[in-house]
């Protein structure tokens, strides 16, 4: 909900908030200061069990994926339908 409303409040937020950008975000809330520091945005709650995950985890690129089709903007294709956008989804990793 909250990088929704950034995506729509930000001005020209198709080019900042790119696929790349949400990504790095994310991977950055697991281990804002790199994988050998134990501090998480995540809340231990949640990953006591588990552990926190490595930054590559593979399901972080599932949950942009999913993100930018739930704004509309589906694998090589902006809001505004152009096939070269910076928003394009790639399959590679």
């Amino acid at each position: 909900d909250s990088m929704g409303r950034a995506y729509q409040a930000i001005d020209n937020s198709d080019i900042i908030l790119s696929f790349d950008a949400v990504h790095r975000l994310f991977q950055n809330l697991i281990s804002p200061f790199g994988e050998g520091h134990p501090f998480s945005c995540v809340p231990s709650a949640l990953t006591e069990r588990i552990g926190r995950p490595p930054m590559d985890w593979p399901y972080l690129k599932q949950c942009v994926v999913s993100l930018f089709r739930s704004w509309g903007l589906h694998k090589g294709r902006s809001r505004g339908g152009s096939a070269a956008s910076p928003l394009a989804l790639t399959d590679s990793p």
